[in-house]
């Protein structure tokens, strides 16, 4: 998406995929080249903390709201990433995703993490579209480290979380991941 019209409009909501201190930023391209916060921005409604289900529908929702009140503007291209607000956290790409969205179809996926009783192994469900694509998986220990679990094409992708938080589950590509699952471990 070219920054010369691109336009950015960020919001505060009280848990992002399970974390505070984060903000979901739309970046956008409308045409006649404008800025969202004109049009009122991009709002999303209620999302429990790691429905990743519920935020991609919300987003549907909230991009068809848009695309009304902003008419006779035209949305050509709508990238909602997600922003931690301290600056020292290392991020494993440029962007984080989580969804990206153009009149003809929408970039989103989802995983499941599944655990066995009492064991400590997370195993990742990908959903079928994920699988047909071409990612790299990470674990991302959200404000830590992020550990390399495999491919999208990959049968079998496991990890054991490695410290209390929040973590994400990350489909990447070379400069951007989407997350595709989020949980809480410990404390």
């Amino acid at each position: 998406m070219s920054a010369r019209n691109a336009s950015r409009s960020s919001f505060v909501i009280v848990s992002v995929i399970g974390l505070s201190g984060a903000r979901y930023v739309p970046i956008a391209r409308l045409d006649p080249p404008s800025c969202l916060d004109i049009y009122g921005g991009l709002t999303l409604g209620p999302v429990k903390g790691f429905d990743l289900e519920g935020l991609h529908h919300e987003i549907k929702t909230a991009i068809e709201l848009l695309r009304a009140r902003i008419a006779p503007a035209q949305l050509q291209e709508l990238d909602l990433s997600v922003i931690l607000d301290d600056p020292r956290i290392v991020l494993p790409r440029k962007r984080i995703l989580v969804a990206k969205w153009w009149p003809d179809h929408e970039e989103s996926y989802l995983a499941a993490i599944e655990r066995q009783g009492r064991s400590t192994t997370r195993q990742l469900k990908l959903d079928k579209r994920l699988l047909a694509s071409d990612f790299t998986i990470l674990a991302y220990q959200v404000g830590g480290e992020a550990k390399q679990l495999g491919s999208s094409h990959d049968a079998k992708l496991e990890y054991v979380p490695w410290h209390p938080g929040v973590y994400w589950i990350l489909a990447c590509r070379a400069d951007e991941c989407f997350v595709i699952a989020a949980s809480r471990q410990g404390a």
